[in-house]
């Protein structure tokens, strides 16, 4: 029988684990230079005291404006007669009404 001068173990060479880890490791790297450079170019913009300055003085005049609306009466509608009441006259008013409704009991079948 001839002998071939081909190995006959199944163990793998030392060319194919190399090439594997390398692939490996350059994947990894492409990855993370990849996710670096999404980070870097995503990055906002710095906010310059002039515009945080503006950011805050809007921020307080809406703020005022939503606290006027929710505790003074006004017109919301003048022509169809709809009025803004203060919320907490709102939920008074709900009470009452609330509380002279009696409830009426639950029959089956209805």
């Amino acid at each position: 029988m001839p002998m071939s001068n081909h190995p006959t173990s199944k163990e793998p060479t030392a060319v194919p684990v190399t090439l594997s880890a390398l692939g490996i490791s350059g994947l990894v790297i492409s990855f993370l230079l990849v996710v670096t450079l999404m980070v870097v170019l995503n990055r906002p913009s710095s906010v310059d005291d002039a515009l945080a300055e503006k950011r805050h003085k809007t921020l307080s005049e809406v703020q005022s404006w939503h606290e006027e609306i929710l505790t003074t009466y006004g017109w919301v509608d003048r022509s169809a007669g709809v009025v803004r009441v203060p919320i907490e006259r709102a939920m008074e008013l709900t009470v009452e009404k609330l509380s002279d409704h009696q409830p009426s009991m639950a029959v089956e079948g209805q």
